[in-house]
């Protein structure tokens, strides 16, 4: 079983990647206004959601 797998339950596979569905998003190269914080919203292999 290979790094990824036993991290996030989920056999990457050439069809997973084909098929995927990928979320994108753009990145400025200078930000808004003065960052405070970040939240990084992360959902595990198994839909459970968790916040840093």
């Amino acid at each position: 079983m290979e790094l990824r797998e036993r991290l996030t339950g989920v056999r990457v596979t050439e069809e997973l990647l084909r098929d995927g569905a990928y979320q994108l998003g753009h990145v400025p190269e200078e930000p808004a206004e003065e960052w405070t914080s970040i939240v990084i919203d992360i959902t595990d292999a198994h839909g459970e959601r968790f916040y840093l």
